[in-house]
């Protein structure tokens, strides 16, 4: 008898925690986990269905578990096939396609399904899943419940079009998104630099997108933590330097000493 063989043979005197762990290894051969998959034990069979190593015919098995957890955990390896993962689109358990909808293998025409979902959390998912449609984002953009705008908000592939209507948006934390998000075009950070949440303000502040015209205004903010937020931007111009050095806030002299962006005899001159 081979090594493999005693082995495999072992996994029946183990107790079910034990199983567990071997079904977890991702050095589990692929006997073991096949044989593992059949497990009496639920939570046997769900590490199989996590592992990154089991073979695809098992996850296809393993779709079809009674148990709804073992389903879920199928939906949210990343090695799921779109296929497989298409199937478990119309499961009838909630968490099972919200694994769906999160998952980044899951295919465009799939999530465009999964965005008519009956539970707003599949549709939150949905609009932060990168393979997510333009026309689905832009869709969801206009989406009842707050999360889901949110979603799609930081989602980096997001329209800019679509940014540029949430940057609108009555909801002050919508716009603090958009104002976080990387890809936002510059009237969309041009507009929420004027904001009257000032946390919104320091997020544009923050992001490293915003143009030089608008650093410089908000170096000038009424809020200390957007003038902070400006003093530590990568990208800061010499005219928000210029302005900010002189600052009486030590907090922000201390940051723009930290600043790579900020040249360094002004740098040395506020450390010391």
């Amino acid at each position: 008898m081979s090594k493999q063989d005693t082995r495999l043979k072992n996994l029946h005197s183990m107790n079910w925690d034990e199983r567990r762990n071997v079904a977890k290894n991702p050095s589990a051969t692929a006997k073991a986990l096949m044989l593992l998959a059949t497990d009496e034990d639920w939570r046997v069979r769900w590490a199989v269905a996590e592992n990154t190593n089991t073979p695809a015919e098992v996850l296809m098995k393993l779709a079809r578990d009674k148990n709804p957890d073992v389903r879920v955990g199928v939906a949210t390896t990343q090695n799921a096939s779109a296929e497989l993962l298409a199937k478990l689109a119309t499961d009838e358990y909630l968490d099972v396609r919200l694994a769906v909808a999160g998952n980044a293998n899951t295919s465009a025409e799939t999530l465009t399904k999964l965005a008519t979902d009956e539970d707003w959390v599949v549709h939150e998912a949905v609009a932060g899943n990168p393979n997510a449609p333009a026309d689905v984002l832009n869709g969801l953009a206009e989406d009842k419940y707050i999360y889901v705008r949110k979603a799609v908000a930081v989602n980096p592939r997001t329209p800019v079009e679509t940014l540029s209507k949430l940057a609108t948006d009555e909801d002050w934390e919508i716009r603090q998104s958009v104002a976080k998000n990387k890809n936002s075009p510059i009237d969309a950070l041009n507009r929420l630099a004027t904001d009257k949440e000032w946390r919104v303000r320091w997020d544009v502040a923050e992001n490293s997108s915003a143009p030089g015209e608008v650093l410089d205004r908000l170096a000038g903010d009424e809020n200390l933590n957007v003038r902070w937020a400006v003093a530590r931007n990568p990208k800061i111009t010499p005219e928000a330097i210029e302005l900010l050095c002189f600052s009486e806030d030590t907090k922000i002299r201390q940051t723009l000493s930290k600043n790579p962006a900020v040249p360094e005899h002004i740098r040395v001159g506020l450390s010391l």
